[in-house]
């Protein structure tokens, strides 16, 4: 019993509000804070994981207010430094501060840019659009990448998507045809076309790496 006790004193039996919230009785303003950020990191993530071509309108609108949303967070965060109301952790090396502060605007465009074009755009479409089926011409690539799959489909029309190429299993990528059209299947509204599959001009659905292993 005394074990259980100094094991909940030590945190391990702290509840849900600790965890998530670090407080818990957390204020008003820090469970808003703290709910808007959990948000906009599962729209982030959403973004980074859809498959979703914005109209080249819709991706050229969200340009200026990724700009203006981004040059605001990026002088709360050098004013919470310059005037020590945050720090870096003491072990953090000297590189990746400079790193921080240097490239803290550009990494909170790129943020607030998929946040709102292409997830905000994505769901939009998903929930809004209307079934639509296009067909566009692609070609075979392939490539090592380390950040991607190595087996891709690439052409024009998925120039607008965020990592501009669709991903093809290995196996699948050689009976491919080195140039063929291919039809893009999903939900289209004003702001783009989310992508649900992409089927061969016969008909024959094509899988990506990670379908193909939840399959």
């Amino acid at each position: 019993m005394g074990s259980f006790v100094l094991l909940r004193q030590g945190g391990l039996g702290m509840g849900w509000r600790s965890v998530f919230l670090g407080n818990e009785s957390p204020s008003r303003a820090r469970l808003i804070a703290m709910s808007s950020t959990y948000a906009v990191l599962g729209l982030l993530g959403h973004g980074l994981i859809t498959d979703f071509i914005p109209t080249a309108d819709w991706l050229s609108d969200g340009v200026i207010p990724s700009v203006l949303v981004a040059g605001i967070l990026s002088l709360a965060f050098y004013w919470t430094l310059l005037t020590d109301r945050g720090h870096f952790a003491l072990e953090t090396p000297q590189l990746v501060r400079w790193l921080a502060v240097v490239l803290a605007p550009v990494l909170l465009f790129m943020c607030c840019l998929i946040v709102l074009v292409y997830a905000g755009g994505d769901l939009q479409a998903r929930f809004w659009g209307r079934p639509q089926s296009v067909t566009v011409t692609l070609e075979k690539q392939h490539t090592n990448s380390r950040r991607t799959c190595h087996y891709r489909l690439v052409g024009e029309d998925l120039k607008r998507s965020l990592f501009k190429h669709a991903c093809v299993q290995q196996e699948r990528y050689g009976t491919l045809p080195a140039r063929a059209a291919y039809v893009l299947v999903g939900r289209s509204s004003s702001l783009g076309l989310h992508i649900d599959e992409i089927m061969t001009s016969s008909g024959e659905r094509i899988l990506s790496p990670l379908e193909a292993l939840l399959r």
